[in-house]
């Protein structure tokens, strides 16, 4: 399994509320089993195919296409490097490497 931290822990400003996010990378059937469950929320600005999940502070982004794993770790890698960057940006950015990557 691969992973990497993403969000305002890994590149923006972190304040008492943040929560930290996750990316991991899984089967099908992995990413699937926590629906069965019933634990599986719903978000637009996830793509098809990834599935966030809460517990607690922790947001887990389970992804089952390496495509677009890779797209959110290289717009973590980017965002990093500019530093302190809102929220808004960093979406803007990772759906646009998303979109290339397809």
């Amino acid at each position: 399994m691969n992973a990497f931290l993403t969000g305002s822990h890994a590149y923006g400003t972190p304040h008492k509320q943040s929560d930290i996010d996750l990316a991991i990378l899984v089967d099908r059937e992995t990413r699937l089993a926590p629906a069965r469950l019933g634990q599986m929320e719903t978000n637009a600005e996830y793509p098809a195919r990834s599935t966030p999940l809460r517990f607690g502070d922790l947001n887990l982004l389970v992804f089952e296409c390496p495509i677009t794993f890779e797209a959110w770790r290289m717009g973590t890698a980017v965002l990093k490097c500019e530093a302190l960057v809102a929220r808004e940006a960093a979406v803007a950015l990772i759906k646009r490497l998303q979109q290339v990557a397809k």
